[in-house]
């Protein structure tokens, strides 16, 4: 026994051993049983409500897969719609033209004269299409005389007895009557909503860039509002002219109206709506030569908007007619006379006709009293009433005929021949001075020099005009013009 302690005592490392072997093989049996009670199994509870959240999200995941897909479909329908714009054709043939009055016009529903809408581009995150167009285009003048340097106005030639009626030729360029152009569509939207946008450089001004907005308006479902062409006036019956302020009788008018536009049938349309009502009254004159002295004492004023309806039948493959009436009433304040008002009225009839292929024949008819400010010519003058020697106002009778021949010679080449005639009425109190009638005659060789470029345009036009006042003085122009035009589409 001793030597056992001995033996045990001399290999202490021994014993350490044993020690340590025993507590690990105490810790091995133990470990299991530990692992397998130190978990605790969860309660319903807290099951049901991981079950709970874990389908809320399932139903979050679903919400936004199909929100997803949805947005995928409006995408395809939108790229589809881009590829496929729907547009209808109008039922009047878009002409070759100088000076194109036609794309401004509000058209009835979709109807449009681009129906391929060439040159229109998607707006991003949009259904609508927009096309900007520039026109730059210059214009080489020779007169034999003095007038308007920059438009042929009959209205401003100078009678014998006036300043500059005996005056030298003269010569000009301008560049006055390049367009800028904007427009927006959206066909495929209900009620094809469409802005248009246009302005030349002929406002007044001393500089030789005057800006001018020709059209600014907006149609939805057949409703125009803004400014541009009055009921009043045909834009598809303007004859091809070189002539940037093309023939005197012609009813021009662009200004604040509101519209609306109805089909009766297939082929026949119906506008009627009420638009801006300025009124143009002489002064009273006083006698001596012109210009007449102490005579600015007659302002105007307007109680009601013009009223104004339209009709129209049109086949692209014929023509047109149309008829339109007016009804207006126009007030002047005079210093001798006072305050008075007048009924005006007018009709105008106006058409075109397609004859041997592509040649074309327009005209217009237009009678009335109190619309002289609708005349092309006329509008340059105060032609809408004036006072009698009684002192009650009168609207001026205004009478003004329109013909116009194009014919093609060629698909390049092609040649328009239009006339002008247009009577006033005056009264006594507007002086010896007054605008009674005028003149206008125009022929022209028109070419579209690049087949590739089709909206590129030359031309070379001879134009003469007459004016006579009412004392029976006259004085006539010749006008030698020269025109490049240049357009995008």
């Amino acid at each position: 026994r001793e030597r056992k302690a001995t033996l045990m005592s001399k290999q202490p490392g021994v014993a350490g051993l044993l020690v340590l072997m025993g507590i690990l093989a105490i810790l091995i049996a133990v470990a299991p049983c530990g692992a397998q009670d130190t978990p605790k199994k969860p309660s319903d509870d807290k099951i049901r409500n991981l079950e709970e959240k874990q389908k809320a999200l399932l139903e979050t995941v679903k919400d936004l897969e199909k929100e997803i897909a949805g947005l995928k479909d409006r995408e395809m329908e939108e790229a589809e719609a881009w590829e496929k714009p729907v547009g209808k054709e109008a039922d009047i043939k878009k002409r070759k033209a100088f000076q194109d009055r036609q794309t401004a016009a509000p058209r009835l529903d979709d109807h449009t004269l681009n129906p391929q809408y060439r040159g229109f581009i998607p707006i991003p995150n949009t259904r609508a299409m927009i096309r900007f167009n520039a026109m730059p285009r210059v214009d080489v003048t020779w007169d034999n005389g003095q007038g308007n340097k920059d438009r042929f106005v009959p209205a401003r030639f100078p009678v014998r007895g006036e300043s500059g009626y005996d005056g030298k030729t003269q010569f000009n360029i301008n560049s006055k009557a390049t367009n800028l152009r904007c427009e927006i569509v959206a066909p495929n939207i209900p009620g094809n909503p469409r802005f248009y946008y246009q302005n030349d450089f002929f406002g007044s001004g001393d500089n030789e860039y005057e800006f001018r907005v020709q059209h600014m308006y907006g149609q939805v479902y057949n409703l125009i509002a803004g400014q541009t062409y009055s009921i009043f006036e045909d834009p598809d019956v303007w004859p091809d002219t070189v002539d940037y302020e093309g023939p005197n009788s012609m009813i021009w008018s662009r200004r604040p109206l509101i519209h609306y536009m109805v089909g009766l049938c297939e082929h026949a349309v119906l506008t009627f709506g009420i638009e801006q009502p300025n009124a143009d009254v002489p002064n009273l004159y006083y006698g001596g030569t012109p210009p007449p002295p102490n005579d600015l004492d007659v302002s105007t004023y307007s109680r009601y908007p013009d009223v104004a309806a339209q009709i129209r039948v049109q086949d692209k493959d014929v023509g047109h007619i149309e008829l339109a009436a007016i009804v207006r009433e126009i007030g002047a304040d005079s210093d001798r006379f006072g305050k008075d008002e007048v009924i005006g009225c007018g009709g105008n009839l106006s058409g075109s006709l397609q004859v041997l292929g592509d040649d074309l024949i327009v005209g217009q008819l237009t009678y009335g009293k109190g619309i002289g400010r609708f005349g092309n010519d006329t509008s340059f003058e105060k032609a809408d009433a004036a006072f009698d020697t009684s002192g009650h106002l009168k609207a001026l009778r205004y009478f003004a005929g329109m013909v116009g021949i194009t014919h093609n010679w060629s698909p390049q080449w092609r040649s328009t021949v239009s006339y002008g005639y247009v009577k006033l009425g005056n009264e006594s109190t507007q002086g010896p001075w007054a605008y009674e009638k005028t003149q206008y005659v125009s022929g022209n060789l028109v070419v579209n020099p690049f087949e590739e470029l089709r909206n590129v345009a030359m031309g070379v036009e001879v134009l003469w005009g007459t004016k006579e006042t009412a004392n029976g003085n006259r004085g006539r122009l010749v006008r030698v013009q020269f025109g490049i035009r240049y357009s995008i589409f």
